[in-house]
């Protein structure tokens, strides 16, 4: 029953679809991991970050396997890849528990290809390519602005942070992306009979149309506005509270060279961002001092109490007076981590805590 089944799929897709064999979509995911390590791993990638491309052109690649749903088991295979190693922080924080939140990052990838498959089934290769950039575009801005866990990390943009020909400025996070998208689904057109079919005059037309492009599009230094906050910021993993102000005592010694216009380009951080669950429990009075002292801000993740047993993930914001000005809670709907005081408290799923919508908010205090 299934030789005639797949041959009627096969009649069904369009001319010119070609799908890959399994090795070459084993080459593919392989491809796709390959280039999303290089351009994420690295702290600066530098023009590394532009193979961004090439793991989007192998995930368009891989929507041409012959089903919709081959087409989605290899994009949650590619998502897995990908994203799995660049979050292996989960696994120390969460366990098992892991799996399942790689697994829901793993699945956009996925839903991205069978989307992608069905457009270039259904209305051809050329068609189909034009709606590839919105179809990545629109998944992305879901995950990361409409979805309700706002998964917005190791998207398709965010490398080319660095990049400086990369005009963010005018076309924001999602208008790169889209570009990124709109580039690898245009090589999904290209063909090895249309290198013979370039001529001088084309080389001579790109090398001319790239810098003036490039010109018009990235802001000059002088255009730039002048920064007026320094940001830094520290990942540690459920640091004590000594290793947290050595750490805090180290940058602030730290001067940043910024390439801000004017003098005093030199400067230093004004605003600290510490990690999620930092503390184990609201900012202590150490904590506060050394921000009165030193005069900065600082938004550092730990616990607020809740009733009971339970506490909420809080973000709270300390001022330059040493008070707390501003608390946010997080929702933990997905995976709760467990509170140390619980009695009794074994696993992710008998552990006590709790589940808000609503932001508890201080109120708000003049910083001096």
């Amino acid at each position: 029953m299934s030789e005639p089944t797949e041959t009627k799929l096969e009649a069904e897709l369009p001319v010119g679809f070609h799908p890959p064999n399994w090795r070459q979509a084993a080459l593919l995911v392989l491809g796709a991991a390959a280039c999303f390590h290089t351009t994420y791993t690295p702290a600066s990638s530098g023009p590394l970050a532009l193979l961004v491309v090439g793991y989007v052109a192998c995930l368009v690649r891989l929507a041409r396997l012959k089903t919709t749903r081959q087409s989605f088991y290899a994009g949650l295979l590619t998502g897995l890849v990908c994203f799995a190693p660049q979050l292996e922080c989960f696994w120390r924080i969460f366990g098992a528990g892991a799996i399942a939140l790689w697994l829901v990052l793993a699945l956009w990838i996925a839903l991205f290809l069978s989307l992608a498959h069905l457009a270039l089934a259904r209305v051809g290769l050329k068609r189909g390519a034009l709606l590839i950039p919105f179809l990545w575009t629109g998944l992305e801005y879901f995950r990361s602005e409409l979805y309700y866990l706002k998964f917005s990390w190791l998207n398709g943009s965010l490398a080319l942070a660095d990049v400086p020909f990369v005009p963010f400025g005018l076309l924001g996070n999602y208008g790169v992306s889209f570009a990124v998208a709109a580039l690898a689904a245009s090589l999904l057109l290209f063909r090895r009979r249309h290198l013979g079919q370039i001529r001088p005059a084309h080389v001579i037309l790109f090398i001319l149309l790239v810098p003036i492009s490039l010109f018009l599009l990235i802001p000059t230094n002088s255009k730039l506005p002048r920064r007026s906050l320094v940001v830094a910021g520290v990942q540690m993993e459920f640091p004590d509270e000594k290793q947290m102000l050595q750490a805090l005592d180290k940058i602030v010694a730290t001067q940043l060279n910024l390439p801000l216009p004017g003098p005093g380009a030199s400067t230093n951080v004004d605003l600290i961002v510490l990690s999620e669950y930092t503390l184990d429990g609201p900012p202590p009075e150490r904590l506060k001092a050394w921000c009165r002292t030193n005069q900065k801000f600082l938004i550092v993740g730990g616990k607020d109490a809740a009733p009971g047993n339970n506490y909420y993930n809080t973000a709270f914001v300390i001022s330059t007076n040493g008070e707390i000005v501003f608390k946010d809670t997080i929702d933990l709907s997905l995976y709760p981590v467990p509170s140390p005081q619980a009695p009794g408290c074994k696993t992710l799923s008998t552990c006590p805590f709790i589940r808000s919508r609503s932001p508890l908010r201080s109120a708000a205090q003049p910083c001096s």
